[in-house]
């Protein structure tokens, strides 16, 4: 297997090759065997089918496309670029005469009555399967053993990488997007001018997720020439297993050859390169003089926005807080966090600071303070509580709990803000809105 990630000359000397990853997760290998299909569908419909998939697009204008280069550039489709060998285009053919023979079987078996018929057309559909797979796989073997020179994207499976790389426009938010205007600063959180052309129009991926699309392609690329080489020993036996992976492996694998998975591990070692340098779409980004943070297109400042972020996101967890998950009681004390014993090095399961028997005289009656204020108050019982005359008993009513619940988790979102906001922001100066002095946010 170490044959299979041999792509550099295979010398191993410098101790970055990473040794044939055999084992994936289930959902893994369904996405690249997924893959493999729509290399096969695209081969068929856009480079084999007689027409190509792609219709020529209704003729420019003169004003736009003057000169005759760019008329040819406007009305060129894939199939005008992509060039097919004779061996790939008759390991095509050699698939649809199966897939042929196997649907004649089938409409056979369909039309036969008799028991001992149909148990034969079964046999016979059994043994076309079978045929089918070595044919499936040579169709493979020739898109990864082929050799070209010139334009690289006269590959068929380089012109389905270049089809992997494109993102598709999501017609769904076209409408909404683009009445949307344009906001800076705090006003919009969402996305930005540059993110909503990205939805109308589609784009680029970005070079992790094209990244995984090639590895997805290379990994089966090495399955498919092991298989094909432990099919090859098994029916002819004249050369042994490993010595036929290394040199299919060097001739077809490596980065130096004109080959068409060649260009495909030089372009992911590319990207690999970019991915780690690149700033993700979610990822916030610093100003040079340290300033401003802009993330998700919104840009903001740290000596005016952060300050004004964490006094509103206080505010608000305040007012969820007293107004409405303690229904602005004042008989519910207050507790004070530093008497509270809270050990973070404890090893016990499920061990937590509401449990532990330090904290339990100034927890006591803690988990009923909010049932027996709800009890107390005839406005809270009455919203909380509705009488079932079926069981002649009130009963908690389930919509007032789902809104309180609701609020719990707003009020846990505005806590979660201040708490990702690091201690370094949060002490940031400010200008006061009534004197010129500066002043500190705690």
């Amino acid at each position: 297997m170490l044959v299979l990630s041999n792509f550099a000359a295979g010398d191993r000397k410098q101790g970055k090759d990473n040794p044939f990853r055999c084992y994936k997760e289930e959902p893994t290998l369904v996405s690249y065997f997924q893959r493999m299909k729509e290399l096969l569908v695209f081969f068929y419909r856009v480079a084999y089918r007689e027409g190509g998939h792609f219709t020529v697009r209704a003729e420019p204008d003169a004003a736009t496309v003057s000169s005759t280069s760019e008329r040819q550039e406007y009305t060129q489709l894939p199939q005008d670029i992509i060039r097919p060998t004779n061996d790939q285009r008759s390991a095509m053919q050699h698939i649809l005469d199966k897939l042929s023979e196997l649907k004649t079987i089938d409409a056979w078996s369909h039309r036969s009555t008799g028991g001992d018929r149909q148990a034969v057309a079964a046999e016979k559909e059994k043994d076309m399967v079978e045929e089918l797979k070595p044919a499936v796989r040579d169709f493979f073997m020739q898109l990864i053993c082929h050799e070209f020179e010139g334009q690289p994207f006269q590959s068929p499976v380089l012109s389905f990488c270049a089809m992997l790389s494109r993102k598709k426009a999501h017609a769904g938010h076209r409408s909404k997007d683009c009445a949307r205007p344009s906001r800076t600063g705090l006003g919009d959180d969402e996305r930005d001018d540059a993110e909503r052309q990205r939805l109308n129009t589609g784009g680029w991926q970005e070079a992790g997720n094209y990244n995984s699309n090639l590895s997805a392609l290379i990994w089966m690329a090495q399955v498919l020439i092991f298989e094909s080489v432990y099919h090859h020993h098994v029916n002819n036996g004249n050369d042994s297993i490993t010595n036929q992976l290394k040199k299919l492996c060097e001739k077809f694998l490596h980065q130096a050859q004109d080959t068409a998975f060649a260009r495909i591990l030089s372009w992911r070692l590319y990207l690999t390169k970019v991915s780690k340098g690149a700033i993700a779409s979610n990822q916030a980004r610093w100003s040079s003089d340290g300033r401003q943070i802009t993330y998700l297109g919104t840009t903001l400042s740290i000596t005016e926005h952060i300050p004004q972020l964490i006094l509103a996101q206080y505010q608000r967890a305040y007012e969820l807080l007293f107004d409405s998950l303690l229904f602005e009681e004042k008989s519910i004390g207050t507790m004070q966090p530093g008497r509270l014993y809270d050990d973070l090095d404890d090893k016990v399961f499920n061990s937590s600071w509401l449990t532990h028997p330090k904290n339990a005289e100034l927890l006591s009656g803690a988990d009923s303070v909010l049932m027996k204020c709800i009890a107390q108050r005839p406005d809270l019982k009455t919203h909380f509580y509705q009488y079932v005359a079926e069981e002649d008993k009130a009963k908690l009513n389930k919509r007032a709990v789902d809104v309180y619940e609701a609020s719990v988790q707003e009020f846990l979102q505005a806590l979660a803000t201040l708490l990702h906001i690091s201690p370094m922001l949060s002490m940031a100066p400010c200008a006061s809105s009534g004197t010129a002095a500066a002043r500190y946010i705690s």
